[in-house]
């Protein structure tokens, strides 16, 4: 009997399949995107994007966007939308800077002078109160995702103006900037906040039967009701979900500028649902991680400081932004496409 010899793997043949079992993972690709995007602004800033306290700088300004991207991601991944998160940042923040602070602002009357944690309560049950809300007219009504909180959107805004009457509220109390501002161990605190909400998410989506529950009602709702899953509810609770991180990205926001304002928490709406998109969640549903959404996060964090630090002007920003939402969405159906 001949003995069959078996043909050593050349080093190329091995350093393919490592390469391959690498770049199947998104979230390689993603990182590697990231990587160089930090270095091709670099380069073009004479080093001042890659600086210490410039990337700092890109964590603290990433936070409050980070924040309102979870709770995007929850919905979308049930192949929903939320367009609410830059009304609802500011009517929340808006009347809880009034609550909480005493000073009489032009039109407004004197503010109450709640206590901070009082009105910092308000705020979050406001959130809590639209997300249900939207949730209800999605789950409940059936209405399409895009028009109720296209509405709401519009309907919070409104609100937010009245109650300021176009005047910014200033004088609030000072152990509020300790959530903008403030730093635990060199750390600063927004960072940590969006940190720690991004990991108890991961652990809900990927370990939890809700977090199953969301996937699932993403991938095919007929199927997930079928399996036993109570789609009505995971709608809803989605929904609230982002409501409570919208409203969390506006107390940050509010934080950093001391100020609540009618201009605090522009494009909230557009820069989480881009963050999403580029991180890899289908805005079909049912496929996407949080990793990935922390990815695309920063990489929208990194792209708008380095314009920023060019002197790019602000109409260029939008357009750069907007051009990064359809590129992301094209990519997701051809994806969707060949798979």
């Amino acid at each position: 009997m001949a003995e069959i010899v078996e043909r050593p793997k050349s080093l190329g043949a091995t350093a393919k399949d490592i390469a391959k079992r690498v770049f199947r993972y998104e979230n390689t690709v993603l990182s590697l995107v990231l990587i160089g995007l930090v270095g091709v602004l670099g380069v073009l800033t004479g080093g001042k994007a890659v600086s210490v306290s410039n990337l700092r700088n890109v964590l603290v300004q990433s936070s409050a966007r980070g924040m309102a991207s979870i709770g995007q991601a929850f919905v979308i991944l049930t192949a929903g939308i939320d367009l609410t998160p830059t009304g609802l940042a500011l009517l929340s923040t808006c009347v809880g800077g009034w609550l909480i602070s005493g000073g009489s602002f032009g039109a407004l009357a004197k503010g109450p002078e709640w206590p901070l944690p009082l009105g910092l309560l308000v705020v979050v049950l406001i959130g809590l109160g639209v997300g249900a809300v939207n949730g209800s007219l999605v789950s409940r009504v059936g209405m399409p995702a895009l028009i109720v909180t296209l509405g709401m959107w519009q309907i919070t805004r409104g609100a937010a103006l009245r109650v300021t009457q176009g005047w910014d509220i200033s004088g609030l109390p000072e152990g509020l900037a300790f959530l903008g501002q403030g730093n635990i161990a060199g750390v600063p605190v927004p960072v940590i906040i969006f940190f720690v909400s991004i990991a108890i998410a991961y652990f809900v989506l990927n370990h939890t039967s809700f977090g199953r529950s969301v996937y699932a009602v993403g991938g095919n709702p007929v199927s997930a009701w079928l399996s036993g899953v109570n789609v009505k509810n995971t709608q809803f609770i989605v929904y609230v979900i982002s409501g409570f991180t919208a409203t969390l990205a506006g107390i940050i926001l509010t934080a950093r500028a001391m100020t609540a304002s009618l201009f605090v928490a522009s494009n909230l709406e557009l820069d989480s649902i881009a963050s999403v998109v580029i991180g890899g969640v289908s805005l079909f549903g049912g496929r996407g991680s949080l990793i990935g959404v922390l990815i695309g996060v920063m990489i929208i964090g990194v792209i708008n400081n380095g314009l920023n630090l060019l002197g790019v002007p602000h109409g260029m920003t939008d357009m750069v932004r907007g051009g990064v939402i359809v590129i992301a969405v094209a990519i997701d159906v051809l994806r969707r496409r060949r798979g």
